[in-house]
């Protein structure tokens, strides 16, 4: 009889911001980035104070989602491990799980965006997240503050990175945190001091080629004019800093059910399918599988799956151990005793889909 761990883990797909913006977030599920959507729209990009900063231009993005937060020392290590990746070794100061990584390559951080289904952002996107629709100096604002941000003039930092999401006071209009000083962060484009002048003013992705990409953000050691939402700088594809990190971005795309037009929605046979794609040792008996219809509650499926099993938590609903409260859409995941893991997503307190993700 195989013991069951259902998991109080419940990983959140779609949820709320506490903060007044009310921006929609999405957890990716294979490295743990909380993305906040961006809604589509247009922004003034660029100002009229350095020349690779003009003209002040009017860009229109579709929807897309960025990091709330840098990633981390801890979510590098995830992908390095599963990769067979070498992790960098970080300065004794940044060693922290929650601290962003650094001393990573503009290749490093593709190759971990493409791990993780992700990507960086483009300069245009992350000015954006970071900017806001009115025009501003600083994700908090116009007025210059180093109590909000880590650079080289907060004076109490001693000249180096603080754990992610640290000053929520310095947090973008999206309510992303970090991107002023920290970390200099890594986008998807190439470095053109003239691309302003000519690029398309929709969702534009920077020059076709080039030999340089773009940084953004100014870092812990850097001064006022370099933590401007607009500064640009550059750097070289291997070059690996002490002061430079990244954070990810992702286009919309149907990876929720909120998502997914009503005509592509799992449906039960399809869900049923699925258990074919399934290796043999990761499989639930087909007996308990075959139990679990969609529409089931989550003390319904918790019944099924701790049936030949023991079933361990701290958290009751109902007096049934594993389960929890659902507002939002959640994921839900128990984990077998050969390691394999299998998960159902409710919405309503009421079984969606079922399906195998690989989670590690």
């Amino acid at each position: 009889m195989k013991k069951i761990i259902f998991s109080i883990l419940a990983i959140t797909v779609i949820a709320f911001m506490g903060c007044s913006k009310n921006n929609k977030e999405t957890t990716n599920l294979k490295d743990g980035s909380v993305l906040i959507e961006i809604p589509a729209g247009s922004f003034s990009m660029g100002s009229n104070e350095n020349d690779d900063e003009k003209p002040v231009h009017t860009v229109y993005l579709d929807k897309y989602y960025i990091g709330k937060y840098e990633v981390t020392v801890g979510q590098f290590k995830k992908f390095c491990n599963a990769t067979g990746t070498t992790m960098p070794e970080q300065p004794n100061w940044n060693t922290g799980d929650n601290y962003p990584v650094v001393l990573v390559s503009w290749d490093d951080a593709k190759a971990y965006c493409a791990w993780a289904g992700l990507r960086l952002p483009t300069e245009a996107e992350w000015e954006k997240a970071a900017r806001g629709t009115d025009g501003r100096k600083y994700p908090w604002g116009n007025e210059w503050n180093s109590s909000k941000c880590y650079s080289g003039e907060k004076g109490d930092n001693e000249n180096n990175t603080s754990p992610v999401g640290s000053l929520p006071t310095g947090v973008s209009p999206y309510g992303a945190y970090d991107m002023a000083g920290n970390v200099w962060e890594w986008c998807n484009d190439w470095y053109d001091e003239k691309y302003y002048s000519s690029s398309p003013s929709n969702n534009p992705t920077g020059p076709s080629t080039g030999e340089f990409p773009v940084l953004r953000g100014g870092s812990f050691s850097d001064a006022q004019v370099e933590i401007r939402i607009y500064t640009r700088y550059l750097g070289c594809t291997f070059d690996k800093l002490e002061n430079v990190g990244f954070r990810v971005a992702k286009t919309k795309d149907a990876t929720t059910q909120e998502d997914i037009p009503p005509a592509q929605k799992v449906s039960k046979t399809k869900a049923a399918a699925i258990q074919e794609d399934i290796p043999p040792a990761q499989k639930v008996t087909k007996a308990k599988f075959t139990k679990i219809q969609e529409g089931m509650s989550y003390a319904q499926v918790v019944k099924i799956i701790g049936a030949e099993g023991e079933v361990m938590s701290s958290s009751k609903v109902e007096g049934i151990p594993g389960v929890m409260a659902s507002i939002t859409t959640k994921m839900y995941m128990w984990q077998n005793t050969d390691g394999s893991n299998m998960n159902a997503m409710f919405q309503n307190n009421k079984l969606m889909s079922k399906a195998q993700f690989g989670l590690e």
